[in-house]
């Protein structure tokens, strides 16, 4: 149940970065991959890309993204917070 609970709120997280994502047109074909590292209530301590797209300015408004979507949704239980304090996931906008 913890893993259901966890994926239902990457998703939110996905989703929050990418309404934010300022660049569509120059995600055409782009994905990389993000590690978010947050305190609870959301925040954003870390954000990073692990793996290149291949196209830097694509990587860099990846990662602003991830900090102008702060705070972002997080379970409000602190056991299930710990959980998921540092995620990492595919940014994949087109998706």
């Amino acid at each position: 149940a913890d893993n259901a609970e966890i994926a239902r709120y990457i998703a939110a997280v996905r989703s929050k970065i990418e309404s934010v994502f300022m660049s569509p047109d120059l995600a055409e074909g782009l994905k990389c991959t993000l590690y978010v590292r947050m305190i609870p209530g959301g925040e954003v301590v870390e954000a990073r890309v692990t793996q290149s797209s291949g196209n830097a300015s694509y990587d860099r408004q990846a990662e602003n993204a991830v900090r102008k979507a702060a705070p972002l949704p997080v379970p409000s239980n602190p056991r299930l917070f710990r959980l998921m304090r540092e995620i990492q996931f595919v940014f994949d906008p087109e998706n």
